[in-house]
């Protein structure tokens, strides 16, 4: 659970958006978490970095040596890292994040859950504001820099943005807390090779608690198949999926998925209680905390989901 301290700092953040003209709270919440999800990237490319000093041995990283975006213009691959760029004059900084940064992130994954979800979406930073980029970025290094030893509670603070939403409950957006998750899952004790869905995944909570699960109690039992539907990889069928009716929700749950290990879930857009969904008897797993909706559409099957 956050502190009062850090709800003080991401209001700080929110504050200077608002005052630099990003208004939209959705939009706010939206571009606060491609930067949260840079810096978790450069954090991630660290203790890949460790790792091979530690085995003396080459693993797969993050960032390219060199990277070009679609105009054709390159710069070396590290310039992309948030630890490079974080400290760079407001102008040079807006350069590098909007026309090289931020087109990186959204092509992470090639035809991933993550690549999709990302499409369509924009950097919302104004040209002619660059030091409102940098504001929010010194904001962000502060306030994630909370959360460097444990980036699994990074779904308290999408919860605590995601509050200031006027619809959030309505659209019956509650997170379930981490504790209740770890314990629902030791229930269940979901094992390698088995097919985990949540129903309304939100955050991806229930499944990065499940992630967590099978490495804990079964790395060392895990053939090479098994990593590979972990993570998605080599034409397996993914482990891990989830369903969602707010596109927000999909792009912090597929990057919240690839921050802990699982780089290409099944994550996607549907409502799970709409006749629309056809998916039936695919899942060895399915974790859910109970819906209720005050509303229920026309073409609902059901009004709550079982936990399993």
């Amino acid at each position: 659970m956050i502190t009062g301290a850090t709800k003080s700092k991401v209001d700080a953040i929110w504050q200077k958006m608002w005052e630099g003209g990003i208004t939209n709270p959705i939009e706010v919440i939206s571009q606060l978490t491609y930067l949260m999800f840079m810096r978790s990237l450069d954090e991630k490319e660290l203790e890949t970095e460790k790792m091979e000093q530690m085995l003396g041995t080459e693993l797969d990283h993050i960032f390219p040596e060199t990277y070009r975006n679609s105009y054709g213009a390159q710069i070396p691959g590290d310039q992309l890292r948030w630890s490079r760029f974080k400290d760079l004059p407001a102008q040079e900084m807006y350069r590098v994040v909007n026309e090289f940064a931020f087109p990186f992130i959204k092509q992470l994954g090639d035809e991933s859950a993550f690549a999709k979800a990302m499409e369509s979406v924009t950097f919302g930073f104004p040209a002619g504001k660059p030091s409102l980029l940098e504001r929010a970025v010194d904001g962000v290094e502060g306030l994630l820099s909370e959360f460097d030893d444990h980036v699994g509670d990074l779904g308290d603070l999408y919860e605590y943005m995601l509050s200031k939403l006027s619809t959030a409950g309505t659209n019956g957006q509650f997170r379930t807390p981490q504790h209740i998750r770890n314990m629902m899952v030791s229930m269940v004790d979901p094992k390698p090779g088995e097919l985990i869905c949540d129903p309304a995944c939100g955050t991806a909570g229930f499944l990065i608690s499940a992630a967590e699960h099978i490495r804990s109690a079964y790395e060392s039992q895990m053939t090479g198949g098994d990593w590979d539907s972990y993570a998605g990889k080599n034409g397996a069928a993914p482990q891990f999926s989830g369903f969602e009716i707010d596109q927000t929700m999909l792009r912090i749950s597929t990057m919240n998925l690839m921050l802990h290990g699982v780089d290409a879930p099944d994550v996607r857009y549907l409502d799970s209680i709409s006749k629309n969904n056809t998916v039936s008897g695919k899942y060895d797993v399915v974790l859910a905390k109970r819906w209720i909706r005050t509303v229920i559409p026309d073409n609902a099957v059901c009004g709550f989901a079982l936990v399993a």
